[in-house]
């Protein structure tokens, strides 16, 4: 028989970790940060609701082509110090909503941005909720940016999001 050896926190159990604190209470957090600019004046433009099936880890896939709106989770390794149980590794973890057929949504941008927003507040509120061997250092909200999925399509998509800086360690 083989020797068991205990299972390291890693950069995919990060990435399941923050789909799942995602899929809980993006859509939540999404209509309080609508509900707040409506409510200071600003014109309605509720971000889509994401569904269970709207999360895509680290690529976006053809099942993310299909779908009008979805979140991206894409973690990368920036740095490792140390080695073994006494390392420490550096991750950028981008997140971010992407919505379709945007060249004739006038408030597509608003839509981002304050999904960028409800992310922030999210992290901010419910970081603690991932892994305690993660350190959350830093959060950058991106976007909206334009972009297609596919050169050979004339579906105009935006993005945007945030940036987390972490360490795993």
């Amino acid at each position: 028989a083989g020797v068991l050896v205990a299972r390291k926190y890693d950069i995919e159990n990060l990435a399941d970790d923050i789909k799942t604190l995602l899929a809980a209470n993006l859509n939540t957090y999404t209509a309080a940060v609508e509900a707040e600019q409506v409510a200071a004046g600003m014109p309605a433009a509720p971000p889509p609701t994401i569904d269970a099936d709207g999360y895509f880890l680290f690529a976006w896939n053809d099942q993310a082509l299909n779908k009008a709106a979805g979140v991206g989770i894409f973690p990368q390794e920036a740095a490792s110090q140390g080695q073994g149980s006494f390392g420490v590794r550096k991750l950028i973890v981008d997140v971010g909503m992407y919505i379709s057929g945007t060249q004739n949504d006038p408030l597509a941008a608003r839509k981002l941005l304050r999904t960028g927003k409800a992310m922030a507040q999210l992290f901010e509120d419910k970081w603690g909720k991932i892994n305690s061997c993660v350190t959350r250092e830093k959060i950058e909200t991106v976007g909206p940016i334009d972009f297609k999925f596919n050169v050979d399509s004339s579906d105009d998509c935006k993005i945007a999001g945030v940036t987390l800086s972490v360490t795993l360690g």
